[in-house]
């Protein structure tokens, strides 16, 4: 990764044909990362042809959020949705508890 995340925010867009986009239910957000580190884009193709699917990318087109299409609930992304947790309930969380419950 050319550079640290730590602090920054960014928009991300998200596939509609994904888990993720019914948990959103919209095609983009905005996420906070304190993070410094990213999807090795060499094995990008390999996720892509696998269960294993990219379905958030930053403006850039770079990989923040992946999930496993034949999974009850996997997500995962390289923002933090807890960092939203003195501002409001975020919706993966809300969706993960939800499906705990289950």
């Amino acid at each position: 990764m050319t550079c640290a995340l730590v602090g920054e925010t960014q928009e991300i867009s998200i596939r509609k044909d994904s888990r993720a986009h019914q948990i959103y239910q919209k095609d983009s957000a905005v996420e906070k990362y304190n993070c410094s580190y990213n999807l090795n884009e060499d094995y990008r193709d390999r996720f892509e042809h696998s269960d294993l699917k990219v379905v958030g990318v930053n403006p850039d087109g770079d990989a923040r959020m992946i999930e496993l299409s034949h999974h009850r609930f996997f997500l995962a992304m390289l923002f933090q949705p807890q960092l939203h947790a003195l501002e409001s309930l975020h919706p993966v969380i809300v969706s993960f508890l939800e499906e705990a419950g289950k």
